[in-house]
C-alpha cells in the first residue's frame, strides 16, 4: 500500500515550469511532489503534510498552507521557511505576496522571494481576503478600529474609526469591502449601524445609513450594474421552539424544522457611488438575485411550488424592475435550473416542459430552444456558458457541443463534436443561493477561447479542442488513456497532464501543444511489473427490453485458461466508462472493495452495467445482472459455484433485492443499502434535507411511477419482503452515523433475514456515516473483513473466527 500511488496534479506554475502533484497512497495523500517541466522533468522536492493547500507565488516559489502551520519554498533557491502554531496564513498570487498571522495577533507581511516586508500588532478576528489580490484587517488601537490592506509591499491604512467594526466582508465579486459600523460594543444588542463601503481598486469610501442592526444578521452583497449596486441580503434566523415542532403539509420549506429556525430576508439596493440606500419592497417574495443589469432583479417565494416531487423546487420566477418599482410574472422555472449571462441582459432557463428557454429582459421577448432540424430536444442540453458580450450561449451535451445567438436566435451544432459527450474547461462559474438551490452564472474568460474535453462514448476516447471563431483546433490528440487530470497555461500553449489506462502506470505528461510535442515527466509505480501483463475484456449484452450494455471483465493476475477461477461481481449502475482507470491495491477504493488486491488474489472480477426500466430499480438490476452473466456463463474457467455480489449505498439495494431473487451466487457482501423502500420512499431524509419520495419519482431509482399509482411496483421491488428466500450467507454493514440512507434499513433487512434463520452477519460501525471513510479504523476493518468473507466463501479459506461464529453449528 506505502508503494503504489495514483498521481494528481493540484497546480501548474503560470509560465508552465513547475507542476504540484499529489501521491495518492493505498493508506495516505500526504505527499505532494514538485516536478521541473523543462529538460527531462527533473523532481524538485516533495511537500510533507500540508493538506489544505498548494499555491504557485510566480512561477519560481510554492506556498504550503494546512491547520496551524504553513510553508513558503522557493524553488530557484531551494530555500525553505517553515511557520508553526499560526492562526491564518493566506498567499495572494497575483499580488506576489503572503502573510502570516500568528498566536500573538501579529500579521507579518512577505513578498514572493519570501523576504519580510512589515508587521502590524493587535490584529483583531481573522483576515478577509479573495485569495487572489486583496487582504485586509482590523486593527484596535485605544478607542480606535483601523482597517488596513495588507495585501502590496506597505500596509495601507483605508479606514478608521471611533465604532466598533462588524461583519468585515467583501462583495462576491470582491470589488467592495465592506464594513458595518455599530455604535455599542455590547454585541448582544441591537443598535444603530452604517456601512463603510470601500472600493478595493480605487480605495474610494461612502457611507450608508441602514438603520437598526443586531450583531446575529448574516449580511452577504452581490455587485451589479458594472459595480454601481449592490444588493444587501441581510438574513435572521428565528429560533423555533425547542419544547415541539409543528409540521404542516402546506411547508415547502420543511428543513427550517430540521435547522430549528425561520429565516427572514430583509433586501436593499445600495448605491456604491452616493451611499444611497433603497428598499425592495418584497411582499411575499423570500428570494431576491440581481441579474447583472442595472435595472432586474430576479424574485420568488422559496417553497411555494415545492411538494419534494424533486429534490430541487419549481420556482415561480418573478421580475422587479429597479426603475419602474414593479413586478412582471417571468415562467415557472424548473428545480430552479437557471443562467445569467455576463451582463445580466439575458437569462437561460428550463420550463416545465424541460426545454431550454432564451429570456431577454431589456426587450420581455423569449424563446424556446427546440431545432427540430437537427433531431435535438433541447432538454438533452445542459451548463450554458455565457460570452463576455451576451452575444453567444454555448451548451454542453452527450451528443455535441452546441452554440446559441442570442442576436439571430439560431442554435447550431459544431460538426466536430457531432454525437460525442462535451464538457466546457475553461468556464467561469458564480453561484447564487436561491431557495433551496442556487443559479448559476458561467462564463467564458474575456478573449479566450473554448477549451473543450471530447469524449467518444463507446469506444471511451478522449480528445481536448479549442474553438476560436467556430473553428476547431486539437490541443491533444484523441487517446483511449484516461486522463484524470489536465492543466493549460494561460495562452494555451502548453499542457501537463496524468495519462492511465487499466494495464498503462499512470504518466505525469508534459505536452508543448505549437511543437505537438509530448515529454513524459514522471511515471509512477515503476515497481509494479504485473499490472502491464492484467487482462481486461469488455462484454457486451443486452437486457429484456434489448438495451445494449456493457460489462467489464478482470482477468485474475496470472490467469491459465484450464483452471477454474472464483468471481467477484460488483453492481452499482452504468460502470463501463471506468475501463481505461489504472488501479492501486489499498484503503484509498470504494468502501469494502479493492479491484486489484481481488485481481492479483486470484479472482475475476465483473461491473456490470445496469439501467432501469417499466419493471422497476431492483426487477430491473436483477434483469441485466441475469444477462451479463449469461453473456459469459459459458466460459470454464470461471466456476459458476463461487460467484458473489457486492455494492455499497444504490449499489447495496440492488445486492440486497437480488439476494431475494437469485440462486445464482455463494454469497453476498452489502453496503448501506436500502431494504424497504416503501418506508424509505415515505421518510424525511436528514443529508438531503427533504422528504425522500423525490429520489423514487424523479432521481436514482427511477421508478416509473408514484407510490400512488402503482403500489404493487414498489412491493415487487422491495428486499425485505422476499427476504425469506435468500439462499446465500450474506454480509451487511453499515454506518449508525448514516444520514443518507438510514442505517436503520440495513438493522431491518439484518431482523428480516434473522427472522427466516438466514446466515447473515451485520457490522454497524457508530461513529461512522455512509461511508466508513479511507483510512479510519473501522475503514480498515471493513477492508480486512470484505476480503475475508469472499476467502472463507469463494475460496474456501474457513480459518476466519468471526465469520464461523455464524457458520458453524452451536458456536455461541
Amino acid at each position: 500500500m506505502d508503494q503504489n500511488y495514483k498521481p494528481f496534479i493540484l497546480g501548474f506554475s503560470e509560465k508552465g515550469k513547475y507542476v504540484t502533484v499529489q501521491k495518492r497512497y493505498g493508506r495516505s495523500n500526504d505527499t505532494i511532489t514538485v516536478f521541473d517541466t523543462k529538460g527531462k522533468g527533473r523532481t524538485v522536492g516533495d511537500i510533507i503534510n500540508y493538506k489544505v493547500g498548494q499555491v504557485f507565488l510566480g512561477d519560481d516559489a510554492v506556498f504550503s498552507t494546512d491547520p496551524n502551520k504553513a510553508e513558503y519554498w522557493n524553488l530557484k533557491t531551494n530555500r525553505r521557511q517553515r511557520y508553526d502554531n499560526i492562526k491564518r496564513s493566506c498567499v495572494l498570487p497575483e499580488a506576489r505576496t503572503y502573510s502570516i498571522l500568528d498566536s500573538d495577533n501579529t500579521i507579518t507581511v512577505y513578498n514572493h522571494l519570501g523576504l519580510k516586508l512589515y508587521s502590524l500588532n493587535d490584529v483583531v478576528g481573522n483576515p478577509v481576503t479573495d485569495y487572489l489580490k486583496n487582504n485586509y484587517i482590523i486593527i484596535k488601537k485605544r478607542e480606535l478600529y483601523e482597517i488596513y490592506d495588507v495585501s502590496k509591499e506597505q500596509p495601507q491604512k483605508v479606514y478608521v474609526s471611533r465604532n466598533m467594526l462588524d461583519h468585515l466582508m467583501l462583495s462576491d465579486a470582491k470589488n467592495y469591502l465592506i464594513a458595518v459600523e455599530i455604535e455599542s460594543e455590547n454585541k448582544g444588542s441591537a443598535g444603530i449601524a452604517k456601512l463603510t463601503v470601500v472600493h478595493t481598486a480605487k480605495g474610494t469610501v461612502v457611507k450608508s445609513s441602514i438603520g437598526g442592526w443586531n450583531h446575529y444578521e448574516n449580511p452577504n452583497f452581490i455587485e451589479f450594474d458594472n459595480g454601481s449596486s449592490l444588493l444587501m441580503n441581510s438574513t435572521q434566523m428565528i429560533p423555533k421552539s425547542k419544547t415541539m415542532e409543528i409540521w404542516y403539509g402546506n411547508d415547502g420549506d420543511l428543513n427550517r424544522n430540521q435547522s430549528g429556525s425561520d429565516r427572514i430576508n430583509r433586501y436593499r439596493v445600495i448605491k456604491t457611488n452616493s451611499g444611497v440606500v433603497q428598499d425592495i419592497p418584497a411582499g411575499d417574495f423570500t428570494n431576491m438575485i440581481p441579474t447583472g443589469n442595472d435595472r432586474h432583479i430576479l424574485t420568488f417565494k422559496s417553497g411555494a411550488l415545492q411538494n419534494y416531487e424533486s429534490l430541487w423546487e419549481n420556482a415561480d420566477m418573478n421580475v422587479y424592475d429597479l426603475k419602474t418599482g414593479k413586478f412582471a410574472k417571468l415562467d415557472i422555472v424548473k428545480m430552479l435550473e437557471l443562467y445569467l449571462s455576463k451582463k445580466g441582459n439575458f437569462i437561460t432557463y428550463k420550463n416545465v416542459d424541460n426545454n431550454w428557454v432564451i429570456a431577454d429582459l431589456m426587450t420581455g421577448k423569449k424563446n424556446i430552444i427546440s431545432h427540430q432540424s437537427l433531431g435535438l430536444y433541447s432538454g438533452n442540453m445542459r451548463n450554458p456558458v455565457f460570452t463576455n458580450s451576451d452575444q453567444d450561449i454555448y451548451f454542453e451535451s452527450k451528443i455535441g457541443l452546441f452554440v446559441y445567438s442570442t442576436s439571430l436566435n439560431t442554435l447550431k451544432l459544431i460538426p466536430e463534436t457531432e454525437n460525442k459527450e462535451i464538457k466546457i474547461l475553461n468556464r467561469t462559474r458564480e453561484i447564487f443561493d436561491a431557495g433551496s438551490g442556487a443559479f448559476t452564472r458561467l462564463t467564458l474568460p474575456y478573449k479566450e477561447p473554448v477549451i473543450v474535453e471530447m469524449t467518444e462514448k463507446e469506444e471511451n476516447k478522449t480528445s481536448y479542442l479549442k474553438l476560436k471563431n467556430y473553428k476547431i483546433k486539437k490541443l491533444l490528440p484523441s487517446t483511449g488513456n484516461k486522463i484524470t487530470s489536465i492543466y493549460f497555461t494561460q495562452n494555451f500553449n502548453q499542457s501537463v497532464y496524468v495519462e492511465e489506462n487499466y494495464t498503462v502506470r499512470p504518466k505525469l505528461i508534459f505536452r508543448d501543444i505549437t511543437k505537438s510535442k509530448a515529454t513524459v515527466i514522471s511515471e509512477s509505480n515503476l515497481n509494479d511489473h504485473r499490472s502491464q501483463l492484467f487482462k481486461l475484456e469488455v462484454i457486451r449484452y443486452t437486457n429484456s427490453e434489448g438495451k445494449p450494455l456493457k460489462g467489464l471483465l478482470y482477468y485474475p493476475a496470472g490467469f491459465e485458461p484450464d483452471k477454474k477461477y472464483p468471481m467477484v461481481v460488483r453492481i452499482y449502475q452504468v460502470q463501463s466508462k471506468t475501463s481505461n482507470e489504472f488501479h492501486i491495491v489499498g484503503y484509498n477504493n470504494p468502501p469494502a472493495y479493492d479491484l486489484k488486491r481481488l485481481v492479483e488474489s486470484g479472482y475475476f472480477v465483473y461491473l456490470p452495467d445496469i439501467v432501469f426500466g417499466k419493471k422497476g430499480t431492483g426487477l430491473s438490476a436483477l434483469d441485466c445482472v441475469n444477462s451479463a452473466l449469461d453473456a459469459i456463463q459459458h466460459r470454464p474457467y470461471i466456476n459458476t459455484d463461487k460467484i458473489g455480489l457486492t455494492g455499497h449505498s444504490h449499489g447495496g439495494y440492488e445486492t440486497n433485492f437480488i439476494a431475494t431473487h437469485s440462486t445464482r451466487f455463494a454469497a453476498y457482501l452489502s453496503g448501506a443499502g436500502n431494504s424497504d423502500i416503501v418506508r424509505s420512499y415515505f421518510s424525511y431524509n436528514y443529508n438531503f434535507h427533504s422528504p425522500f419520495y423525490w429520489q423514487f419519482e424523479n432521481g436514482q431509482y427511477e421508478m416509473p411511477s408514484p407510490f400512488s399509482e402503482n403500489k404493487e411496483l414498489y412491493f415487487r421491488n422491495s428486499p425485505i419482503h422476499y427476504a425469506e428466500k435468500v439462499n446465500a450467507p450474506i454480509l451487511l454493514w453499515a454506518g449508525k452515523k448514516d444520514r443518507n440512507i438510514a442505517w436503520d434499513q440495513v438493522m431491518e433487512f439484518f431482523i428480516g433475514l434473522k427472522r427466516h434463520r438466514k446466515n447473515v452477519i451485520a457490522l454497524f460501525y457508530p461513529n461512522q456515516g455512509h461511508t466508513t471513510g479511507n483510512t479510519t479504523c473501522e475503514g480498515k476493518d471493513l477492508y480486512q473483513k470484505n476480503m475475508e468473507w469472499w476467502d472463507y466463501f469463494l475460496k474456501d479459506k474457513k480459518e476466519v473466527p468471526w465469520i464461523n461464529k455464524q457458520m458453524k453449528k452451536d458456536a455461541f
